[in-house]
């Protein structure tokens, strides 16, 4: 221990402890050199097919993140012959049997030494390529992920940095893996910037090295995809994925972009000094969406408090997204799994009381949080008794027409819509949290606090 020594901190590279066994680093297919820097996904001979004519030359197909995420080519032709229109179009690459629905949005006419050229370009919708079979595992990309600390990678014979996550499930094995480069100077610059980095690669195989399906692949890259967006708090998703032989060969791949937002401050429930809200969500997020009355629900519920947590609908709107959640996360344990309600039962209940069995069975308190000042105020005032009385009547005065419930919120005092807002949320990632098994430390986000290494606590529900 005496010899070990800390690179700059800004790096976050630590000199090798030879009692700490190190994590071979999973190498990304394609990489950025800038934020918001498009991703080249092939440089070369080009095909486009339009009118029952075909056009080939040489250009470019990338991922463009802005001013939106998008598949674009660009293609060099000779402008001797029929000419192209703009517009709908095929697009085919490398001599593929296969062509994908492309449109043309822009040609620039030039010249070279030898004749007149035309520069079209514009946008594609998908490409794919390869076979599928005999693949044994996966690499993919992910933009805007939260800089956890993890397992330690290796950079070098004497130095690594922390940041790779395993997770297990069934059969599969999944490896996340902060980029080297995606330190806290990286991270601050993309805040900055906004927009869009890769900030981790990940890789999925199976536990026991066999071969899998290539539908079961994509099947699971989808869950991956609600899963990470749920832990960071809005939309990314495992891009670019490759699917790899045992020869190390690519046997496919996917290009195609996918709902993701850009980078932005929002809270959520993920402690970022430890990988551990990976591992200890990830089983039972997969176990939930794999069931079939489970799946819908999940989904819906995640879409619902991503929308919520970015302020999609503003905070009004959002209040109402989260009740939403609420009444279908309800319907879906109390009445198709466990059969403790009929429809018309439950249909009876009010919006209040569905929510407070909700967070009964979870073990989530049903009282106001003494932090929320202005809502426990306003709770008083209107002799409302609990949070979930308190947030259906936020609900009820922004959906209602009568002037008298429209009235209560309106003129609701200092940061009581504002507390409102983060109550629902706080509820709805708990509970989202106790369907997944979660039993680890998180970020309670009505501490408003920046989050520290020592700003978390324990799940309610959780038994010591």
């Amino acid at each position: 221990m005496k010899n070990k020594m800390l690179r700059p901190k800004d790096h976050g590279i630590e000199a090798v402890d030879p009692n700490e066994s190190l994590a071979i680093p999973i190498k990304p297919i394609y990489e950025m050199s800038a934020i918001n820097e498009a991703v080249s996904l092939h440089a070369g001979e080009l095909e486009i097919e339009q009118s029952g004519q075909v056009f080939a030359g040489t250009g470019t197909m990338s991922l463009r993140w802005l001013p939106t995420p998008g598949l674009r080519f660009s293609v060099s032709l000779r402008n001797d012959g029929p000419s192209l229109t703009l517009g709908q179009a095929r697009l085919r690459y490398c001599h593929s049997p296969v062509s994908f629905d492309a449109f043309i949005s822009l040609m620039i006419p030039g010249m070279d030494g030898i004749g007149a050229l035309v520069e079209a370009s514009g946008w594609f919708s998908f490409a794919f390529g390869g076979q599928g079979s005999g693949l044994c595992r996966c690499i993919f990309h992910v933009p805007n992920f939260i800089q956890y600390l993890g397992k330690p990678v290796t950079v070098s014979n004497r130095h690594f940095y922390r940041g790779q996550a395993v997770m297990e499930c069934n059969e599969w094995r999944i490896t996340l893996q902060r980029l080297q480069c995606a330190d806290n100077k990286y991270h601050e610059t993309l805040k900055s910037l906004g927009g869009y980095a890769f900030t981790h690669v990940g890789e999925m195989a199976r536990k026991d090295g066999g071969t899998f399906r290539l539908n079961d692949l994509k099947d699971h890259l989808e869950k991956i995809r609600w899963w990470l967006s749920f832990c960071r708090g809005f939309w990314v998703a495992p891009l670019l994925p490759i699917g790899m032989g045992s020869d190390n060969t690519r046997r496919w791949w996917d290009w195609q972009d996918s709902k993701i937002d850009q980078t932005q401050t929002v809270m959520t429930w993920a402690n970022p000094y430890s990988e551990s809200f990976l591992e200890d969500t990830y089983t039972g997020f997969m176990e939930r969406i794999t069931r079939n009355e489970w799946k819908e629900p999940t989904e819906l519920s995640i879409w619902w408090y991503l929308a919520s947590n970015t302020r999609a609908g503003g905070m009004e709107g959002s209040i109402i997204l989260t009740q939403s959640a609420f009444e279908l996360l309800a319907w879906t344990l109390f009445v198709e799994e466990h059969k403790t309600l009929n429809a018309k039962s439950f249909k009876r209940l009010s919006g209040a009381e569905k929510i407070r069995r909700l967070l009964t069975a979870a073990g989530i308190p049903l009282p106001i949080p003494d932090c929320l000042h202005s809502l426990c105020n306003m709770a008083v005032k209107h002799t409302w008794h609990d949070g979930p009385q308190t947030l259906t009547q936020f609900r009820n005065g922004f959906t209602h027409p009568e002037r008298k419930q429209r009235q209560v919120v309106v003129k609701a005092e200092g940061l009581a819509l504002f507390e409102a807002w983060s109550l629902g949320l706080w509820y709805l990632e708990l509970l989202l949290l106790w369907l997944f098994d979660f039993k680890g430390l998180y970020v309670n986000r009505l501490r408003r606090e920046i989050p520290r290494s020592d700003a978390v606590e324990r799940v309610p529900w959780r038994v010591e």
